[in-house]
């Protein structure tokens, strides 16, 4: 309930003109938003991660569903929390956020397009000729990232998951406080 909650509050926000909307949210109100669109994220992560374990049966339409909840909150959804000043109160968030926000931008829509590329990918159950190893971990270098999103949705979505998981981990790496 409060997931739902949460996701239509920012749903809201964003339909009254986004950033408009969002700009005259107080410091306190955005870190509060942010904290409710993370706990959103974590939820829907919540419910992939057994199935992407196999602790769980394998729903592709759940997997669609709650990728989509990730791709819906990923990009401007998260950057448009933090506006200039908003470092207050118990926010993780750390000033590199504001000290290089392209590169936080940047983290937002790789998530977002990896998010997106799972959405497409829920069918993909198995291994697809696109999972083939590349030429560079058959030389024994590192496998070879797919190239963008498109390449990503053809992978099972248990990798493109990894992808997902990937973009949260790198983003709070870099612009969140432990």
């Amino acid at each position: 309930m409060r997931r739902l909650l949460g996701a239509v509050a920012i749903s809201g926000l964003i339909a009254m003109g986004g950033t408009v909307a969002l700009a005259a949210m107080s410091p306190e109100e955005a870190v509060k938003a942010r904290q409710d669109l993370m706990d959103t994220l974590r939820d829907a992560s919540r419910t992939l991660r057994p199935m992407m374990n196999g602790e769980a049966p394998y729903d592709a339409d759940a997997v669609r569903r709650e990728a989509a909840v990730i791709r819906d909150h990923a990009g401007s959804a998260i950057t448009d929390l933090f506006p200039e000043g908003s470092l207050v109160g118990d926010s993780e968030a750390l000033p590199a956020i504001w000290e290089n926000f392209a590169a936080f931008t940047k983290a937002a829509e790789d998530l977002k397009a990896a998010a997106g590329a799972l959405v497409e990918a829920a069918d993909n159950t198995g291994d697809t000729a696109s999972a083939a190893p590349s030429m560079g971990s058959l030389m024994g270098g590192a496998p070879e990232a797919p190239a963008g999103d498109v390449a990503l949705a053809d992978q099972p979505a248990t990798e493109v998951y990894k992808a997902v998981g990937g973009a949260c981990r790198a983003c709070h790496t870099d612009f969140r406080q432990d």
